[in-house]
Parts: C-alpha cells; structure tokens; sequence
C-alpha cells in the first residue's frame, strides 16, 4: 500500500524462494510503477514490514533504503517492522480476504 495513492499486491510462486530480494524487488518495482505514474514520490520513503528477520529486517534492506537516499530520490528513508500478532492493521484488514479467497481457488501447481 502505498499511503494516499493506492495498493498494487504481488504473488510469489513458493519456488522462487523469500528472502531480502524478492521484498526489494516488490519495493523497487512500486517505487518504478509510482515515478511511471508522475505521482510526486515526497521526501520520505518510510516502509511498513513482517517482523521478519530473514526478508526484511536485514542488511540488504538498510542498504537498499540508503541507496535511495544517496542517489537523492528520498531525503530520509526508514522501514518500520510490525510487532507481532498486528492484525488491526489496514495492511492486514486489506490482505486477510484476498489471501482467504486467493486459497479457495484452484491453482495450478
């Protein structure tokens, strides 16, 4: 979700694996469709996550984040983890129907 502008959600085959580079990928890929939009992207980039250690909460996140702000796209960067149990979040009031209707149907293997 992106705050004022909208949610984009990605699947992820389980056999494309997790970890750092695919959340980085899913960042990277909203920031690039939010610049083709011409929305104005703001001076902030703050980021909401699982309270994972091994997809988010890790050293290719903060060098991500830091990049973005020494390549001057965001003047200030940060990423928040989520305590565990959040689920009166919008995030997850969005996702717990998508992933219960997403399971119900018939996917191909």
């Amino acid at each position: 979700m992106i705050a004022g502008l909208g949610m984009s959600l990605y699947v992820v085959r389980a056999g494309l694996g997790s970890g750092p580079n695919v959340v980085i990928t899913v960042l990277m890929h909203s920031l690039m469709s939010l610049a083709q939009s011409s929305r104005p992207f703001g001076t902030r980039l703050h980021v909401q996550l699982d309270n994972t250690s091994g997809e988010n909460k890790n050293v290719t996140m903060v060098g991500i984040l830091a990049w973005l702000v020494k390549e001057d796209i965001f003047a200030e960067a940060a990423f928040f983890c989520m305590m565990k149990g959040h689920t009166f979040t919008n995030l997850d009031q969005v996702l717990c129907p998508i992933t219960t209707h997403i399971l119900a149907c018939y996917l191909l293997e």
